[in-house]
């Protein structure tokens, strides 16, 4: 639980979702790894329709 207490999570809190959750540190990671796969998807999306360069600041 020292990732969560670290994100400010309490201590009571954590052990409440640990006591929910089955498997409560592999629905962690998995949830993670969903979250920055769709996040890099949705980024590669964004740049296709809007590129980086079209937002360059002129001097």
């Amino acid at each position: 639980m020292d990732k969560l207490e670290a994100e400010g999570v309490t201590p009571e809190v954590a052990d409440y979702l640990k006591s929910k959750i089955p498997n409560f540190q592999e629905f962690l990671e998995k949830t993670y790894d969903e979250f920055e796969t769709m996040y890099l998807k949705e980024l590669k999306n964004f740049e296709k329709e809007f590129p980086p360069e079209d937002f360059k600041e002129e001097n």
